[in-house]
């Protein structure tokens, strides 16, 4: 999932307007409400902009009773619109929890929108991620792409986490819940690399919890990518509730490298365990 600023809780976008006070500068936010003002929607639960800063995406996994939604938003000449340019609705019509995770590229033309809980066939909670791709400025009502878990089993919440790569033509998805190695709840990150413009449905490298042994640790929980370019991607992973030393829900971060096409290999030095309370 898009790791969420502390200052993005308050006001998720900046406006154009600045003041000095103290030798600081200080950024006057635009605040964006949840546009349906309905209790419980998450709104904010899942955020992302654009590389330029002017196209913005918000979820809103609770939204009509879980169903869920998401928000494109953009800046104009004259600053940020409180009101929605578009709004994507949750394809699958059930508790599927769409927007719970959000993406965009980095040129703001494509969004990704998770539904982690989405049933795949029988597979319940399967999850699957939706793609929108906009054509000259227009936003299209119904995905151009829908990516489901490639997992076989059910409940992998398939889109807890997405990552867009800075070039834009490699996405992540976690599925945090997924069993490795016979350990419920291992987690696994999925990498997608775009050929020909176009993101595959089937993951072109899988990379499960390094460690399942140690028990239940949501590896893919959360995800971040670097450019990928044939050995100098890099990809991390957090595992949040990996057990360190005993230490039950410790955490873990694993940091990947593309060491060849579609190869994807642990670091040297690659494995971050938690270094203990500080301060």
């Amino acid at each position: 999932m898009v790791a969420l600023a502390a200052a993005l809780c308050v006001g998720v976008l900046p406006a154009a307007v600045a003041a000095a006070a103290g030798g600081a500068a200080h950024t006057k936010l635009v605040a964006l409400h949840d546009p349906g003002a309905t209790m419980g929607d998450q709104f904010g639960h899942g955020v992302a902009i654009s590389a330029s800063g002017s196209i913005a995406l918000v979820g809103a996994y609770d939204t009509s009773s879980g169903a869920g939604a998401a928000y494109v938003y953009k800046a104009g000449k004259t600053g940020w619109s409180t009101s929605p340019i578009k709004t994507f609705t949750d394809p699958g019509h059930g508790v599927d929890h769409f927007g719970f995770s959000v993406a965009l590229s980095p040129d703001g033309t494509t969004a990704y929108v998770a539904a982690d809980r989405l049933a795949v066939g029988a597979r319940t909670g399967a999850g699957a991620v939706f793609v929108y791709h906009a054509s000259k400025g227009i936003w299209p009502s119904t995905p151009t792409q829908t990516i489901n878990d490639p997992g076989t089993a059910s409940g992998d919440a398939f889109g807890v986490s997405i990552a867009v790569s800075p070039d834009g033509k490699t996405v992540a998805v976690g599925a945090p819940v997924t069993t490795v190695g016979g350990t419920a709840q291992a987690g696994e990150a999925y990498v997608y690399q775009a050929s020909s413009g176009k993101l595959p449905t089937t993951p072109t490298a899988s990379i499960p919890d390094p460690n399942p042994s140690l028990g239940r640790g949501f590896f893919g929980y959360t995800l971040s990518l670097s450019d990928v370019t044939v050995g100098k991607g890099i990809l991390v992973s957090g595992a949040y509730v990996t057990t360190v030393k005993g230490q039950s829900a410790a955490g873990a971060a694993y940091i990947y490298q593309e060491k060849s096409a579609h190869l994807w290999v642990l670091a040297k030095g690659g494995q971050l365990t938690d270094p203990g309370d500080v301060g």
